[in-house]
């Protein structure tokens, strides 16, 4: 009997797991978000980094190098070495986005998600969210899996895989949610979950 098949019993169990979803999103994923869960994870010296060479990444980005546009709008959302500017960061990041770049793509999705710098837009959200995490950034692929768990309709083995697949790169808080998943899904949904991971095949860059 599949979790999706007997929906009452599916849905409140849902329910429970959502509940767990933003305690465990407060300091793990949104904390990471604020340093924008760049090579070195360190809040501080991606600031430090930014500010110093912000010219570089200005010239860099108005040039096209998606790189710098995420370094840019990575600073224009965190005031690093510039004012803070969610608009002008929501800009340089869609210009890194739709180069395929995927730290821009989630960046840019978790603005979506909260209407920071633009307006709110789940759909658009989950979109980017996709997309960076389908390239095999961990941050996405726990972000995704959380909005897959906030829904009302959310397929539990889906979110099961995207948490499965950031965990086998480390991610502590994926790690968790995986625990709290395992332990409550349906043994079919598990399987299927299983299954998911096993087929999965990460997509490259993707240029629209």
């Amino acid at each position: 009997m599949s979790g999706k098949g007997s929906f009452g019993i599916w849905r409140g169990w849902a329910a429970r797991v959502a509940i767990l979803i933003p305690a465990m999103l407060s300091n793990a994923v949104l904390a990471a978000d604020i340093g924008g869960y760049i090579e070195d994870r360190d809040a501080r010296q991606a600031a430090e980094r930014t500010a110093s060479q912000i010219d570089s990444f200005s010239a860099r980005a108005r040039a096209g190098d998606p790189d710098a546009q995420f370094w840019l709008g990575s600073a224009y959302r965190n005031g690093w070495g510039v004012g803070a500017d969610p608009i002008v960061a929501a800009t340089w990041l869609r210009e890194a986005a739709d180069q395929g770049h995927a730290k821009a793509q989630h960046t840019l999705g978790t603005m979506y998600e909260s209407g920071e710098g633009v307006p709110a837009n789940l759909q658009k959200a989950r979109e980017l969210f996709k997309k960076s995490a389908g390239q095999g950034f961990a941050a996405a692929q726990v972000s995704l899996a959380a909005m897959i768990l906030r829904a009302s309709d959310g397929d539990m083995a889906e979110a099961y895989m995207w948490f499965e697949l950031a965990a086998a790169s480390g991610d502590t808080f994926a790690l968790r949610g995986l625990s709290a998943l395992a332990t409550r899904m349906p043994q079919d949904d598990l399987e299927r979950a299983q299954e998911l991971v096993r087929n999965w095949v990460p997509t490259t860059r993707q240029v629209p």
